[in-house]
């Protein structure tokens, strides 16, 4: 991982208290501890006794990739050094960290009622390096689910979000590079809005608006039949007529 130390070590087999001096190579060119072959690079050498050695580079860059190999040089009772073979090939690749990986809801954009079903989910570029991913809550990290990585990304569902759930959310892919976990910037803010009752309220003010509207189709049928009652009973003495002069009917049994 670009900006991690590098370590490389070089083991040879056990053998008598004789002299040993090791060499790194990258490619075809020697490694030395003052650089030389890994663009001026400061590396630190450290002899462990006589049968390993160590290359420190304090700050991995892609400038570093490469094959590298090492061997050893053995001094012999006549005072000739014998080299060994190369150790087999070994590719360091340094690759940038991680960039902020993105949040997606569902539903989307993060509203949610309480009691329903929310799904959270984690999306990260490609990488070379075995990854795992967390997940925040206005900065603290959410422990009460356990997230389901599958590939580039990962998920937290959560199956009946609680009335006080809403906040700002966001998450981060964590990288193992070579023992070290190196954390990404964080994906940008998800903010999550729990809405309490946000079905009920609007079935009961339909109601109430139905009822009321009701109440008044009601009250103006009841007001215009009593009109038209009333009217009927007066038409008869219209005009100044005199009730005397209507023929009245004869009622038989």
């Amino acid at each position: 991982m670009a900006g991690q130390p590098l370590l490389l070590r070089c083991d040879a087999p056990p053998a008598p208290a004789r002299p040993r001096r090791f060499h790194l190579r990258r490619g075809v060119g020697e490694v030395t501890a003052d650089g030389t072959g890994v663009n001026g690079t400061d590396i630190e050498v450290n002899i462990n006794g006589s049968w390993a050695a160590t290359w420190a580079l304090p700050r991995a860059t892609p400038g570093l990739e490469g094959n590298y190999s090492c061997g050893y040089e053995q001094e012999e009772a006549t005072g000739r050094w014998v080299a060994s073979w190369a150790s087999p090939p070994l590719e360091v690749v340094v690759e940038e960290a991680a960039p902020p990986p993105r949040l997606e809801s569902v539903p989307p954009g993060g509203v949610v009622g309480a009691g329903q079903p929310l799904a959270l989910t984690c999306r990260a570029p490609q990488g070379h390096f075995p990854r795992r991913f967390r997940f925040y809550r206005d900065g603290a990290e959410l422990h009460q689910w356990e997230p389901q990585t599958a590939g580039i990304s990962a998920q937290i569902h959560v199956p009946r979000v609680p009335p006080a759930f809403g906040g700002t959310f966001s998450c981060r892919v964590e990288e193992d590079a070579g023992g070290t976990w190196v954390l990404s910037p964080p994906s940008p803010a998800l903010q999550v809005t729990v809405q309490v009752g946000f079905q009920l309220v609007p079935v009961v003010a339909g109601c109430a608006a139905g009822g009321a509207v009701g109440l008044l189709g009601l009250l103006l049928a009841i007001g215009l039949r009593r009109r038209r009652r009333g009217s009927a009973h007066w038409k008869g003495l219209q005009d100044s007529d005199v009730p005397s002069s209507y023929p009245m009917a004869t009622v038989s049994h």
